[in-house]
């Protein structure tokens, strides 16, 4: 066996095309990111100029609600996870957290109840809910 072939592969030819594969890799996700932050950026700044310099920072601190974000985000917490006979549980930002049930069951301000294995909003999910009640105690 010669040194840089494994059964027939080359292996230096191997580590250049991998290599070469990795920085076009990098080079698009670099170029997606560039791309997607400028979108961001003109997303975000387009108001301030056409509405002045500090526009969003004003609505910021006219309309933000610390006592909302803190509960939604359980910001004044501590500890991050909890450990619990199941396993770990998140505790900072549920807002964010995808329900463990499949059942309709969620945590407090799940943004979504998850029923099976489909994901639905949870307006939609108590509205359907409370419609099918309504029909249950109409035919009762």
């Amino acid at each position: 066996m010669k040194t840089g072939t494994l059964t027939g592969f080359n292996i230096n030819r191997i580590s250049e095309i991998t290599k070469q594969n990795l920085q076009n890799l990098q080079h698009y996700c670099l170029t997606r990111k560039n791309l997607l932050r400028k979108h961001l950026d003109n997303w975000v700044f387009k108001p301030n100029q056409q509405n002045g310099r500090n526009y969003l920072f004003d609505r910021k601190q006219q309309y933000h609600n610390l006592a909302i974000e803190n509960l939604a985000l359980n910001a004044g917490s501590n500890e991050c996870f909890r450990e619990t006979r199941t396993g770990l549980m998140q505790k900072v930002a549920p807002v964010y957290k995808v329900p463990d049930f499949n059942t309709g069951r969620a945590h407090f301000m799940s943004s979504e109840k998850r029923v099976f294995s489909f994901s639905v909003k949870t307006l939609v999910f108590n509205i359907l809910i409370i419609w099918l009640m309504t029909a249950f105690l109409y035919a009762a």
